[in-house]
């Protein structure tokens, strides 16, 4: 796990190179920049997720504030890189049907994670069947303010089928009052590449 901290909020992130939080990690979620958890000091965790308090969700679940580049249209399900099953999910790596037949990661893709003294930035490029990208998720506390930003390149000879969702999984109101809450959350529209 990688942590981001100040004296306003602690922020905790699944670190894509790390065997151990890798088992947090599946095919829904991009790997680099999942922020797991957000602390405060004084009112403690700011984020859930569906069997949120488990301290081991499904993959699939998750929890947290994490991104998502879907493989699979919506509704259809039909995928939108993938031949056969076989092929790569952005910002998760090479992927394969599994024994029930959905995709399994056969080889995360390779991250690049730099840190400084209020953020974490984490890079990946990725290419097959004629896609490529470049990928590029920062996560920086400024204060009581979580700033997360996605650049995403398409670097391919062929246009990118994507589709990307940010999720907030958030405590349930009674549990949580509104006062815990940063200051702002930040969420960048992600510009369309041609």
């Amino acid at each position: 796990m990688l942590t981001l901290a100040n004296a306003e909020l602690s922020v905790d992130l699944l670190d894509p190179t790390d065997p151990a939080d890798r088992a947090h990690q599946g095919i829904r979620f991009c790997w680099g920049g999942y922020i797991w958890q957000v602390q405060d000091p004084r009112g403690g965790p700011l984020v859930a997720g569906p069997e949120w308090p488990h301290p081991t969700p499904k993959a699939f679940n998750g929890q947290g504030l994490p991104e998502s580049f879907r493989y699979a249209e919506f509704g259809t399900q039909r995928p939108l890189m993938l031949r056969d099953g076989h092929g790569w999910i952005i910002g998760i790596g090479r992927v394969a049907p599994g024994p029930d037949g959905k995709p399994v990661v056969t080889e995360p893709c390779s991250w690049r994670i730099t840190p400084t003294a209020t953020a974490l930035e984490f890079r990946t490029d990725q290419s097959g069947d004629g896609y490529g990208t470049e990928l590029t998720r920062r996560v920086a506390l400024e204060g009581r303010t979580l700033v997360s930003t996605t650049s995403l390149t398409n670097t391919g000879a062929r246009v990118l089928p994507c589709i990307g969702l940010r999720i907030l999984f958030s405590p349930s109101p009674i549990a949580c009052s509104p006062a815990n809450y940063p200051r702002a959350i930040v969420s960048p529209k992600i510009p369309a590449t041609p």
